[in-house]
């Protein structure tokens, strides 16, 4: 963003914000005591505590809810006395603790709510209500599985999913060939950041190019005797096919995606679930951190409902086919104008990233840097996704930085540094060509664009050696909104081609597609025809790559208002 738009966007969220906590506080109060009167109908407080409270409501300062001892003496009574009857009612009443009060006030008001799920409900353990927003209905209630999403292991897939409750027990997944034959049973882990609950079960082993059923066991604490088969949903997948596997294959790639402006690009890649075997969403894919640019939308303003909305939305394509994602700066912390300094810790640093999703960092030798960087093989095909945040020399989002992401990999880490590992996985790539002859590697940021970019240089000087050394045939990537497909670019060369066929290219074919949506916007330029072939700065779309065989693939942009073929490129090695 430039410093004038920062400077808008800035007055924009301190004005939302303002208006928020001005309009909602007298609310606030009110449902306040309203939680009270639940709390008084079970007996846990007072009649003459209820009137204090009452005699509260509408003045100004809410910090002296958490100041005044009558109300300190009331969190002490309701941990001692209250049911989980009037925890649901106080789910309500704090549903808006998040929103209407100074963050000095707020944590304690949620505090008070975790004080009592751990020491009167833990089979309930349920997040602060806003976190619950965008979510279905009966997800409380029920504790509901949502969100649910698939992604790509070596000779396995990944199932995830959240709920609101934790479990008493690791959560487990049924599966089988058949969906009457669900007879494996495989547990998995559960986390949470102090929000809701993010549950991964591995199943490994499985078959290549083969169709499994699934389902989440509703309690995992109980034998599998007692899972109810014909209430609980079926999913099902196709596993990758075996590294070397000639068969053709099709992927969605989509860039810059979030809420808002998606709706065509959304349903064109759900509408293409049948043709496509993953998705490769690079970077920027909630927008969760701009919520503040949407006031006024029910379930949708804050970062955590933002998040939440967005992975239900996708539940159809998530839960059908493997999504594999990677991190833009969007993914690093609650909001961008103010910085990491502005939001809790467990919102910075890509914590949220980190834990609503699960990818094969592990397994493709990252270490435990929790989906920051990976690869994984599929067919004639080696896929690396990278982190282009933070984690290389002067990184525009590393630590010390206005968001302060980073680091997971080097020194201070149990992890190999970013660009260590990459130059040992495409090394390992690059001796594999028999077997995989296509590189593609993809990173949130561009190297080279028609309007340039703010880590251009750090970008080409980290690692675009690496890029051309080991050959990569693609680099897919996002960060500018809108579509380009630029001609084969080495040491700020490009390698002319007419038409659209690029035969025996010497250095990576480099496509931007940051269009998918978002609420920012798309960005103008204008083409620079000394490097770039196909520029799109008018509409919204997506992206399809076929890999046809070992020596020719398919590029294709559509787009999302009437799914029409934009540009298209056809790549040859002879």
């Amino acid at each position: 963003l430039h410093s004038f738009g920062i400077i808008m966007i800035l007055l924009l969220l301190i004005a939302c914000v303002a208006s928020r906590t001005l309009a909602a506080s007298h609310v606030n109060f009110a449902s306040f005591a309203q939680g009270f009167q639940h709390a008084l109908d079970d007996g846990a407080i007072s009649p003459d505590l209820l009137r204090h409270v009452q005699s509260l409501e509408g003045r100004a300062g809410s910090a002296l809810y958490m100041e005044d001892q009558p109300i300190l003496a009331f969190r002490n009574s309701l941990l001692a006395h209250v049911t989980h009857k009037e925890w649901q009612a106080r789910y309500n009443m704090f549903e808006d603790c998040y929103r209407v009060n100074s963050p000095g006030v707020i944590q304690p008001l949620c505090d008070m709510i975790r004080s009592y799920e751990a020491k009167y409900a833990p089979e309930a353990m349920v997040p602060d209500p806003l976190d619950l927003k965008g979510l279905p209905f009966g997800y409380y209630a029920n504790n509901t599985p949502a969100a649910v999403r698939l992604a790509l292991v070596p000779r396995g897939m990944v199932v995830s999913w959240q709920n609101a409750a934790s479990y008493s027990a690791p959560p487990k997944v049924l599966y089988g060939k058949t969906e009457t034959s669900l007879t494996l049973a495989v547990a998995g882990s559960q986390h949470t950041y102090g929000t809701v609950y993010f549950n991964d079960v591995v199943l490994s082993g499985l078959d290549p190019s083969s169709r499994y059923f699934f389902q989440i066991v509703d309690n995992p604490a109980l034998p599998l005797s007692a899972h109810n088969y014909e209430l609980s949903s079926t999913w099902n997948f196709t596993t990758a096919p075996t590294k070397g596997d000639v068969k053709p294959f099709t992927i969605t790639v989509v860039g810059d995606m979030g809420t808002v402006n998606a709706n065509g690009t959304s349903g064109a890649v759900a509408a293409l679930v049948p043709e496509t075997d993953f998705v490769l969403h690079i970077g920027d894919i909630s927008y969760a951190d701009d919520f503040f640019m949407r006031p006024g939308q029910p379930g949708d303003d804050t970062y955590e409902s933002t998040w939440n909305s967005w992975q239900v939305w996708q539940q159809p394509v998530t839960a059908a086919i493997p999504y594999m994602v990677l991190p833009g700066n969007h993914e690093v912390t609650c909001q961008e104008v103010l910085g990491h300094i502005a939001c809790p810790e467990r919102q910075n640093n890509f914590t949220a990233y980190r834990n609503r999703f699960r990818m094969p960092s592990v397994e493709s030798g990252a270490g435990s840097v929790q989906n920051m960087w990976h690869s994984y093989d599929y067919g004639l095909a080696h896929f690396i996704n990278l982190n282009t945040e933070s984690d290389y020399p002067n990184s525009p989002e590393g630590p010390g930085t206005r968001l302060g992401g980073g680091p997971f990999g080097g020194p201070g880490t149990p992890n190999p540094s970013q660009l260590a590992w990459l130059e040992k996985d495409l090394q390992a790539a690059n001796a594999s060509r028999s077997v995989t002859p296509w590189i593609i590697v993809s990173g949130h940021r561009p190297i080279y664009s028609s309007i340039g970019s703010e880590a251009d240089a750090a970008m080409y000087q980290a690692f675009e050696n690496l890029f051309v050394r080991f050959r990569v045939d693609f680099y897919f990537c996002g960060h500018i909104h809108y579509y380009e497909r630029l001609f084969p670019i080495a040491a700020h060369v490009a390698q002319p081609f007419s038409g659209n066929t690029y035969t025996n290219p010497k250095a990576p074919v480099y496509i931007i597609n940051g269009s998918a949506g978002n609420v920012e916007g798309l960005h103008q330029g204008t083409i620079n025809k000394n490097i770039s072939a196909f520029l799109n700065i008018n509409d919204y779309g997506y992206g399809r790559l076929t890999v046809f065989n070992a020596t020719h693939s398919h590029w294709g942009y559509y787009k999302a208002q009437d799914r029409a073929l934009n540009d298209e490129l056809w790549v040859v090695h002879s």
